[in-house]
């Protein structure tokens, strides 16, 4: 970085080169749905295959340290709120289970510790949702969770198939 505090040619090169444009409410994914395997807070195993189910699952990616996840950990425990009544089931997809925190936060929610999941769904970063159809061929929408109400509507739009914009990633070389 120069001393005047901006980047040299080459590194706004770089800078861009990794950069990933951050999806929000966009229609169908380009990411396939997988199967999520992990495990739940007390240790035990937990896979939501990829077969068909009765409802849509909402992913929601959090973390015990992320400010903007605390809203949407309370909305998935609650009997009431903008989460319930969607449509979906719900569940927590977190990348550790090691902080102590978690099982207060987590509360009466689905949780489930997935790192794979991370990977698998492509997030860079919690919070972060995707919703994945009954049928598990698609994510009908997915993007930045900021809060349980945007992420509410997202998927009341998603699932009436009225989200049609796709926002490309960029790829390095």
């Amino acid at each position: 970085m120069s001393d005047e505090g901006r980047l040299s040619p080459a590194e706004a090169a770089e800078v861009l080169r990794r950069a990933r444009p951050i999806p929000v409410e966009r229609g169908a994914s380009p990411v396939v749905p997988c199967d999520l395997v992990g495990v739940d807070l007390a240790g035990a195993l937990v896979s939501l295959h990829g077969a068909p189910a009765v409802e849509p699952l909402l992913l929601l990616f959090v973390s015990a340290t992320c400010d903007g996840c605390l809203d949407l950990f309370a909305a998935a425990q609650r009997p009431t709120g903008a989460l319930v009544g969607i449509g979906a089931r719900v569940v927590l997809v977190l990348r550790s289970g090691d902080d102590p925190a978690l099982d207060a936060l987590v509360g009466t929610a689905e949780a489930v510790v997935s790192p794979q999941a991370w990977t698998d769904y492509r997030v860079d970063g919690a919070p972060f949702y995707s919703l994945v159809l009954p049928d598990r061929s698609t994510v009908a929408t997915e993007g930045v969770a900021w809060g349980p109400e945007e992420v509410a509507r997202s998927v009341v739009r998603g699932l009436a198939g009225e989200l049609a914009v796709d926002v490309p990633r960029l790829e390095g070389p």
